[in-house]
């Protein structure tokens, strides 16, 4: 409303006020300072551990189990498929693996002797 009652018409990720639309801090930032008649919207990144999934002006919360490679917060939901896959790839590995090592082995067949054979059984 304050907006509004100063004739701003603030749209997407901005918000009224010192008499000027201002940008919210976008998603992975937190905001430093709000904004002034002089300046906009100071934010900065989250630093590493911590995380911001929003637009807002909040500060950044701590990421109970985080992602080193990418930075993010990973949940359950996304490793629990990952390891039900992993196990039914190395399930799958152990049954085509023959009993007793990684080699196939073929059993020795006896040798056929016929009239025309010089092989003689011992």
């Amino acid at each position: 409303m304050l907006g509004a009652a100063v004739g701003l018409d603030c749209v997407g990720d901005t918000y009224p006020n010192s008499g000027r639309c201002c940008h919210e801090c976008q998603p992975g930032n937190w905001m430093v300072s709000r904004c002034d008649h002089t300046r906009d919207t100071v934010c900065l990144p989250c630093d590493p551990g911590f995380y911001n999934e929003v637009v807002n002006y909040y500060t950044c919360k701590p990421c109970t189990q985080c992602n080193q490679i990418l930075g993010l917060g990973v949940g359950l939901g996304v490793l629990a498929p990952l390891a039900a896959l992993l196990a039914l790839h190395l399930h799958r590995r152990a049954w085509r693996s023959p009993p007793g090592g990684n080699s196939f082995r073929t059993p020795i067949q006896e040798e056929h002797t016929d009239v025309h054979s010089t092989l003689a059984k011992i």
